[in-house]
């Protein structure tokens, strides 16, 4: 199909995001393709026009929402792909649908996490499956309920093409949803996956009960800390002080997020078993690979490496964190 012809939005994945944007930019006047694997999630959604436990505040999903499970029916549709799948769902899911893609495509992803000693991101994830070059990152402190709600929201969208952010800004034109950019998508993919770290050890120190000055001593350490990794790794260290970085760590501190939450429950009880129920906090995931990366590079990473020691049992929490604010660091 002719780019011109494809004037659909396609979102890539019916979790709660996926969700909420497609009925948020279709509220904007746009069509939108929603592609999920999952044949029940498409039948409910289909028949029911919602999704109670997954997106409980959604009474019906906007008519301008077409619910598809075929791969091939987003390419052919749509000239911007949003992905927002779980990283567990994202190879086998991406994968159906990269042969179809085409260097026409824009595709944005929402999926922050770092793979391999190389700490490899998604957009280079993305580049590699397809044949698609213009790819962007969305991260920021935004929420699904805010969203449906009208409430202000704030993303922030790396990429090195014009296009794709001007081609975001518009589906998500709304006085209630800023919209800011930056051509550093390395910096947006690093401080997106790196604070979900920092925001482990806050948890883990209020979890311990070391009060609002440990927080604070912490907090501000991990973020220059991920800025030293992401700068390493050819990220510009301003944008970490950006949405994607600051901002998503106040944020998830703020709302008890799944890796805040989950620091606390590892501080307050000493065990990290806990992980296993917290599929959606990604810190330990992105820890256990920065450590690795960072000892390969000769990278400094006394944060990082705390918050992997604790959730592996190779130290007691309060060991780990209380080595932390004793002396310089």
């Amino acid at each position: 199909m002719a780019e011109s012809q494809r004037t659909a939005i396609g979102i890539i994945g019916a979790g709660r995001v996926g969700i909420g944007l497609a009925h948020v930019v279709a509220s904007h006047g746009h069509r939108v393709l929603l592609y999920t694997s999952l044949e029940d999630r498409a039948a409910e959604l289909r028949s029911t026009r919602h999704a109670t436990q997954i997106v409980p505040e959604l009474a019906s999903l906007h008519a301008g929402v077409e619910v598809t499970t075929d791969p091939a029916a987003l390419p052919a549709a749509c000239t911007l792909l949003f992905v927002t799948t779980s990283r567990d769902f994202f190879p086998s899911v991406f994968e159906r649908i990269a042969p179809e893609l085409d260097g026409a495509h824009q595709v944005v992803h929402a999926i922050h996490t770092l793979d391999g000693t190389g700490l490899r991101r998604v957009s280079q994830r993305l580049i590699s499956l397809s044949a698609i070059r213009q790819v962007g990152v969305m991260a920021g402190p935004a929420h699904v309920a805010d969203m449906l709600a009208g409430r202000p929201n704030a993303v922030v969208v790396g990429s090195a093409y014009p296009r794709v952010v001007a081609a975001v800004r518009a589906v998500f034109a709304s006085r209630s949803i800023l919209v800011e950019s930056t051509a550093d998508i390395e910096g947006v993919e690093y401080a997106a996956a790196l604070s979900q770290v920092t925001t482990l050890l806050a948890g883990m120190c209020d979890g311990l009960g070391l009060g609002e000055a440990a927080h604070s001593i912490l907090v501000t350490r991990g973020f220059a800390e991920a800025m030293r990794v992401g700068q390493a790794f050819g990220a510009s260290p301003a944008t970490f002080s950006g949405l994607a970085g600051l901002g998503r760590t106040i944020d998830s501190v703020r709302r008890i997020e799944p890796n805040y939450a989950l620091g606390q429950i590892v501080g307050r009880t000493g065990s990290s078993s806990a992980s296993e129920s917290f599929s959606d906090a990604l810190g330990p995931e992105v820890a256990a690979a920065v450590v690795k990366a960072a000892a390969l590079r000769g990278i400094s990473v006394p944060m990082t490496q705390a918050v992997h020691d604790a959730l592996s049992g190779a130290t007691p929490v309060r060991d780990a964190v209380q080595r932390l604010l004793e002396g310089d660091r």
